[in-house]
């Protein structure tokens, strides 16, 4: 759900971009909402799925005697990695445009191929 909705995203994003290039406003704004409904759906789909894994999963999988830090730990690096995110999106909006979303398509991919 996640790469698809990234996948439509960038489409719905070009599209948008060919609409207001061409002046139509209207149908800029329509694909717009579309893109704007895909990020919801990404964000929705990886909230209830991958965002547990930095929550949760480290509690399950250290002795007792160290959970709290194992979890800790888990914490700080969901959020360096958010961190990073935060200052790269716009360096690769800013060279690839569009094209960012389908970076994000591959991710949930190869995550499901690992397993």
């Amino acid at each position: 759900m996640q790469g698809i909705s990234m996948f439509l995203c960038g489409g719905f994003t070009r599209l948008g971009q060919i609409a207001s290039d061409n002046g139509d406003a209207a149908l800029a704004s329509r694909y717009g909402i579309a893109a704007a409904s895909m990020i919801f759906i990404f964000t929705s789909t990886f909230g209830a799925t991958w965002l547990t894994v930095p929550w949760l999963y480290p509690a399950e999988i250290f002795p007792l005697a160290v959970r709290a830090k194992g979890n800790a730990l888990g914490v700080v690096g969901w959020s360096i990695g958010n961190g990073w995110l935060s200052l790269l999106l716009p360096v690769c909006f800013e060279h690839i445009h569009e094209k960012t979303y389908y970076l994000f398509v591959s991710s949930p991919l190869l995550a499901r191929a690992d397993t």
